[in-house]
């Protein structure tokens, strides 16, 4: 069956394909040239964790402020993640906020949370090279600017053709 509309607007299918093709963009970033993600140390191989939460301080704060979702990981730090991902051998942790995501609601209050958020990722993979990837947050429903948002992390998130 063909997926559009009449109108050329966006179907949930083809947003959701798009992400999924963000989604594997952004892996790929994570590897080597031989496909393996490296550990700690550039050393051997190691296992590659795809569901990794991080609690950004202002995701915190939404979720209490909304009284939503599970009870958010106060306790969250990047040097625990690290412990925690180092226990098993983890290399390398694909990261995202966890449910109920960045809509509450509030069109501009999931634009700014959905910036921060993927900002937080950015700068835990500049300040833990190798360590982590990220999964991007998106203020769905707002298609136009989730699109932005897939763009902005692509552009800031993503390694340049010198490596860094």
């Amino acid at each position: 069956m063909r997926d559009h509309c009449s109108n050329g607007c966006l179907t949930k299918r083809s947003v959701l394909s798009l992400g999924a093709s963000a989604a594997a963009s952004l892996l790929v970033a994570a590897f080597d040239s031989r496909g393996w993600a490296q550990s700690a140390g550039g050393g051997a191989p190691g296992i590659i964790d795809v569901h990794h939460h991080v609690s950004p301080p202002g995701f915190i704060k939404a979720l209490i402020k909304h009284q939503a979702g599970e009870r958010p990981m106060l306790d969250w730090t990047p040097a625990r993640s690290i412990e925690d991902m180092d226990r098993p051998g983890v290399a390398l942790s694909i990261i995202s906020i966890t449910t109920p995501g960045v809509w509450f609601g509030d069109r501009e209050e999931a634009r700014r949370l959905a910036r921060e958020c993927n900002d937080y990722g950015a700068k835990l993979k500049t300040d833990f090279p190798g360590r982590f990837g990220l999964f991007a947050s998106l203020p769905l429903p707002d298609v136009e600017d989730s699109l932005k948002k897939i763009e902005y992390v692509f552009d800031t998130s993503m390694p340049t053709a010198s490596g860094s």
